[in-house]
């Protein structure tokens, strides 16, 4: 008996079993969402895990496209993916419900993002099964800083605008037509092809995609608008098949590593706009601030996107879209005083992230 017992023990104490992760990415290793975002979450899970769990990071889009991630996780053809679920508007209808409220937004990019995770993995319970009948584990969103219009020509007023076609993805479509421009949905990876030959005038997105996207080598001029903050996911998960292979040490270990990826990624769009803003003129971009009547129609936007969400989610039978609505603004709001208070430390909002959305699943 005592070396049957003994024999127990040791098995009991033995170490976790090694399990290895494919991960793919539409972005490139240098993009801010994978350099800043996944590979962060990658190595400090390798680190928490002492390499118990190892990933096989397949980027670019060599495997995993912005309109094939889902699909590639649930078939296995890789164990996670970055996934932009504004992409996925029939696939994810309860998921984007919030994410249409993007075009509206103007927030500091870690309370969006910050918020997003809470939102999918707490807060939602039909976003969460959402997603989870794709055969993912959603552990992580993210958030990509106010948006301004990239364009090839200088631009400042609605006149200037008029008619202009411009990358204005899903529900963003909203305020590039109020702005009076002609919205064309084509991804990020199709936007430098189409603002070098012409067929767009402009994209709607961060500063610091002059630098991030190489977009600054065709379209040099930038159009202040501080409005719309594109945010989704899951920037990072496993598949549940995956995820039932870890021990429950390795998925705190996970939940650790996704917490500062969440942070780090959305402090880097921060620090990537100032960055292209402060050196623009050194780099040959042109800064311009909106004439008053752009930023009257914004004003007039932000205000009336809210209630256009929810009736267009209730008109295509989404449930619950208003209380869905209101509960991400609460939480948005919590987590921009979160962000206020920690001043920039990206520890505090590491820890804070941890406290409050993955200790709690």
């Amino acid at each position: 008996m005592p070396l049957v017992l003994g024999s127990a023990l040791v098995c009991g104490a033995a170490a976790a079993a090694d399990v290895s992760i494919s991960y793919g990415t539409y972005g490139a290793p240098t993009s801010t969402l994978v350099e800043h975002g996944v590979i962060p979450f990658i190595e400090e899970s390798e680190r928490l895990t002492d390499g118990s769990v190892s990933f096989d990071l397949l980027s670019g889009g060599s495997v995993v496209t912005t309109t094939t991630a889902l699909s590639a996780v649930r078939d296995g053809l890789v164990d996670g993916a970055q996934v932009s679920s504004i992409y996925f508007p029939s696939e994810l209808p309860q998921l984007n419900v919030t994410i249409n409220l993007a075009p509206g937004i103007a927030a500091d990019t870690r309370a969006v993002a910050a918020a997003t995770t809470e939102m999918n993995l707490l807060r939602c319970p039909r976003c969460k099964s959402e997603i989870e009948d794709w055969n993912i584990q959603y552990l992580g969103g993210y958030g990509v800083s106010s948006y301004s219009l990239l364009c090839r020509e200088p631009l400042a007023t609605l006149d200037d605008l008029a008619g202009k076609r411009v990358r204005a993805p899903g529900a963003f479509g909203n305020l590039a037509t109020a702005l009076g421009m002609v919205p064309v949905n084509v991804t990020i990876a199709e936007t430098y092809e189409g603002l070098q030959r012409g067929q767009l005038d402009c994209t709607l997105g961060s500063p610091g995609w002059l630098t991030s996207f190489s977009i600054g080598d065709v379209a040099k001029n930038i159009l202040l608008l501080g409005m719309g903050t594109a945010f989704g996911g899951p920037l990072l998960d496993v598949s549940l098949d995956k995820w039932a292979d870890l021990d429950d040490a390795q998925k705190d270990a996970l939940k650790r590593g996704a917490a500062l990826g969440v942070v780090r990624s959305a402090t880097a769009y921060e620090d990537a706009d100032a960055a292209v803003l402060n050196g623009a003129e050194a780099a040959g971009y042109t800064v311009i601030e909106p004439g008053e009547d752009i930023t009257t129609i914004l004003a007039e936007f932000s205000e009336s996107h809210r209630l256009e969400v929810i009736a267009d989610a209730e008109r295509r039978g989404i449930p619950d879209a208003k209380a869905t609505v209101d509960e991400f603004m609460t939480v948005l709001a919590k987590w921009r005083t979160i962000v206020t208070d920690a001043e920039g430390d990206e520890a505090s909002l590491v820890d804070a992230l941890y406290r409050e959305v993955y200790s709690k699943f």
